[in-house]
């Protein structure tokens, strides 16, 4: 799926590399898109950041491995 959105023409994708849990992926998504919303206008030039403080956020909060490795970003 996410090879397919950035041949669509995505500049770039955050995209699991298998199946998650329903638990952590509302956590990761309000992670990513409370940094990306931060200055009022999207920044989607931020989202790999993005992701990776809400990965940190998760991992601090003590989530096993399995539940926040799984989560990548392709492109730039």
């Amino acid at each position: 799926l996410a090879a397919g959105m950035l041949l669509a023409g995505y500049r770039g994708v955050i995209a699991t590399m298998w199946t998650i849990g329903d638990t952590d992926a509302p956590r990761i998504a309000d992670g990513v898109y409370s940094h990306i919303l931060k200055a009022g206008k999207p920044d989607y030039t931020q989202a790999a950041f993005a992701l990776h403080q809400a990965v940190q956020r998760l991992r601090l909060q003590g989530a096993s491995f399995l539940s926040w490795v799984p989560y990548i970003h392709i492109g730039f």
